[in-house]
Formats: structure tokens, C-alpha cells, sequence
């Protein structure tokens, strides 16, 4: 198979698939199965605070990914991990004294996670042409809140219908099948060089000027306060029957509802934000003198929102 020069922005949608796939076991199906298994709901919010943390610090072996080995082989290591953990999961006994080893397995889990979708970082900046970014980048969200969707809602559901053993494999089976997304990627190596420890270093100074800038601490406070970090929507399946919530309610509200307007505000919104030729020429004068005051005042409005376009 001749491999394509560049990737489409809909194929970023399948290769995060995986990542909201496993995000949204960890954080909607498995409170859910908890909850019901005789877990206090403070200690299944413990053990997915625990596990999704890792995506706090996978800025520790980002650099790891980026250095080694190609993004393919990353993506392809990650994915294997990450559904064989979500398999591994769905299948162990959901008892309280259990708490620990089930802490263990969602938080490698969850740093398998980071491992898919930090290649797919890697290979948006190189295969994916400018002009596409923008709508990239919304194939992206999609990929990650359809994945929850998929993850949480078809999770949930599977899991009262059938078992959580079957739901675990489902899901296992729908991230496997991702990996054939990559052959509509193209071959690319290691995008950066140097050492880890440059890498780091990098980073350091980076997030140094990072808090000199008022405006990004007040970024960081508002993103890292309970509204901002939006904590709670993990627990709504946990707390489900305090609210007289069916499971089907769950599925519908916490996974399917949700990831679909996701899929569909996140392209729509990147397809909107990203610059795209104008149909009108950027400084075109009027073709005689006797042009209209409203046709010039159009030609100006044209070339500064043109300009606007290209400059996001």
C-alpha cells in the first residue's frame, strides 16, 4: 500500500479514539461498576482521581516519546498497553479490599493512554498540513469525547446488559482496531533530537517564563479551581443512584449524549476558527471610480477580515 505525503484531519479523529475510549472506562463505567459492587463513592473517586493523575505528569515522559523511539512504534506500544490494561481491568474481582490493586491497574492504565495520544501530538505538527490544523485539531476533540462517549456510555450500557467483562473486551477490541488508521498516516521518524535531560530542561524554562505571564497564572488558578477542572462530571455515574438514575439514563447522559455533541461542536467550531482562502482578493481596488461607498467599505472589511484569518 503507497502510504498518503500528508494526513487527513479525520484520521486524528481515529487515532484518539483509544485515548477518550480508555479515559472514559476509567472515569464513567468504572465509578459506575464500583458504586454498585458495595464501593463507597469516596473511595471509587479515589481510585479515578488516582488513575486519570497521569496525565499530569506525562510531561515527565513526553520527552521519552519524542526522543526514542518513531511515533508510529509509540502509538502502537501505547495502544497495546492501553487496551490490554482496560481488558486486565474490566476482569478483576470489584471487591473493597481490592481498593489498591485496582488504584495500580487504572493508573497504568491511564499512562498507557498518554502514550497513544502523545504521538498523535507529534504527528499533527508533521503530517498535517497548515491549513488543516485548525480542523485537525477539532478532529481531535471529537476523537477524545467520542471516545468517553464510547468508553462511558457503551460501557455503562454493556456492562448492565451483559457483564464488564464483555463490556472490557468490546471496548478492547473497538481501540485495537484503531491501530489500522495508521495506514493513512505517513512514515515519519523521530521528529526531534538531543538528549531527555535537554528536553526537560527546556521544559523548566519554558514553564519559568510561563509564570512570569499574568495572564497564564491566571489561566493556571482558573483552570485548577473546582470549576475549572470540572472534577465532578467523573462521579456522575458513582452518585447515579442517589439520583433515582437508571443505568440507561447513565449511558444516555454521561457517554452518548454528551460525546455526540462533542463530535459535532468541537470540527464545527475548528472548521470555523481555521483560515481558509477568501473569496474576495485582500486588497482589490474598485474597478472604476464611480464605485459605491458601500462596495469600498465592503473591499476594506474583506481585507482586514481576511487578514484576521490568516494571522489565528
Amino acid at each position: 500500500m503507497i502510504r498518503p505525503r500528508a494526513t487527513s484531519p479525520v484520521t486524528i479523529f481515529f487515532l484518539v479514539l483509544p485515548y477518550g475510549i480508555s479515559g472514559g472506562f476509567a472515569s464513567v463505567t468504572l465509578p459506575f461498576v464500583l458504586t454498585r459492587a458495595g464501593f463507597p463513592v469516596a473511595v471509587a473517586a479515589s481510585i479515578v482521581a488516582i488513575g486519570i493523575s497521569s496525565n499530569l505528569w506525562r510531561f515527565l515522559w513526553g520527552p521519552v516519546a519524542d526522543l526514542t523511539l518513531t511515533p508510529r512504534r509509540w502509538y502502537l506500544l501505547g495502544l497495546a498497553a492501553a487496551a490490554a490494561t482496560l481488558l486486565l481491568l474490566s476482569r478483576m474481582p470489584m471487591r473493597p479490599n481490592a481498593a489498591f490493586a485496582l488504584t495500580v491497574v487504572v493508573f497504568i492504565s491511564q499512562v498507557a493512554a498518554t502514550l497513544v495520544v502523545l504521538p498523535v501530538g507529534g504527528l499533527m505538527a508533521h503530517t498535517v498540513p497548515d491549513a488543516q490544523k485548525g480542523r485537525a485539531g477539532g478532529w481531535f476533540q471529537a476523537g477524545n469525547l467520542g471516545g468517553i462517549g464510547l468508553g462511558g456510555g457503551a460501557g455503562v450500557w454493556l456492562a448492565t446488559h451483559r457483564s464488564t467483562p464483555i463490556a472490557g473486551a468490546a471496548l478492547a477490541a473497538m481501540m485495537a482496531a484503531c491501530a489500522l488508521s495508521l495506514l493513512f498516516v505517513p512514515d515519519l521518524g523521530r521528529p526531534l533530537e538531543g538528549s531527555v535531560g535537554e528536553r526537560l530542561r527546556e521544559i523548566g524554562s519554558d514553564f519559568r517564563d510561563l509564570l512570569r505571564s499574568p495572564m497564564a497564572v491566571l489561566a493556571i488558578v482558573l483552570v485548577s479551581s473546582p470549576v475549572g477542572s470540572g472534577a465532578a462530571v467523573n462521579l456522575w455515574s458513582a452518585v447515579a443512584p442517589d439520583w433515582r438514575a437508571t443505568p440507561d439514563t447513565v449511558a444516555l447522559v454521561t457517554g452518548i449524549a454528551g460525546a455526540a455533541g462533542g463530535r459535532i461542536s468541537a470540527p464545527a467550531f475548528s472548521w470555523a476558527r481555521s483560515p481558509a482562502p477568501w473569496p474576495w482578493p485582500r486588497a482589490r481596488r474598485p474597478p472604476t471610480s464611480r464605485a459605491s461607498s458601500s462596495t469600498r467599505s465592503r473591499a476594506a472589511w474583506c481585507t482586514r477580515r481576511s487578514r484576521r484569518c490568516c494571522s489565528t
